[in-house]
């Protein structure tokens, strides 16, 4: 009896380590989950008239008058009007420099697409953008959590080389969470008892 109590020690001693060394090798399992993101479109707000940033004043002599602009112009197309030799030419082409132009200007990449929406008439007059996110799908690692054990139940029968000790056995089986295995097994015609630890190596 003895004996037996003694080899009960030993082998929940055994049971104890081979606890542990399984928590020191389990390895943390991850699984990649796609998550889509719907697209998603919008207009921004219209500005109105915005107010130009003032750079540096620049200016022009025009026939014996200093002119002084708030913003650099280009000179070269302000001397071609001046040059023009008929009040019709001048005409148009003032005409011309505050006609009402409308754009649209696009900007697309591999996540959005904005078109701008642009309206001049000789300055910014208003200006929006519709602007559509697309559809994108991510790959999202993320912790599975498994049950922290499973209990197993069944038997198994053995023998020695010689066919002369048969025995029954009934086999009783902890499977933690990462997979590892905590084994009891009571041999009814001999009444042993054995313990075990098997270790998921996960090949």
């Amino acid at each position: 009896m003895n004996s037996n109590i003694k080899y009960i020690i030993i082998g929940i001693i055994i049971l104890i380590i081979s606890f542990f060394i399984g928590r020191w090798t389990s390895p943390k399992e991850t699984e990649i989950v796609k998550v889509t993101i719907p697209e998603l479109s919008g207009k921004s707000p219209i500005i109105i008239n915005p107010k130009p940033l003032i750079q540096f004043k620049d200016s022009l002599v025009y026939k014996d008058s200093l002119i002084i602009t708030e913003n650099p112009f280009n000179k070269e197309l302000a001397d071609k009007y001046i040059n023009l030799e008929s009040e019709t030419e001048r005409l148009k082409e003032y005409i011309k420099s505050i006609e009402v132009r409308k754009y649209k200007i696009p900007f697309e990449n591999d996540t959005i697409k904005i078109v701008g929406n642009v309206e001049v008439q000789g300055e910014l007059k208003s200006l929006n953008y519709d602007w559509m996110i697309k559809q994108k799908t991510l790959n999202i690692p993320i912790e599975i959590k498994k049950p922290t054990m499973n209990l197993l139940l069944g038997g198994s029968v053995s023998n020695s080389i010689e066919l002369d000790k048969f025995n029954f056995n009934a086999n009783v089986g902890i499977q933690r969470k990462n997979g590892d295995l905590i084994l009891g097994s009571y041999g009814i015609l001999d009444k042993s008892i054995q313990v075990g630890y098997l270790i998921n190596l996960k090949l």
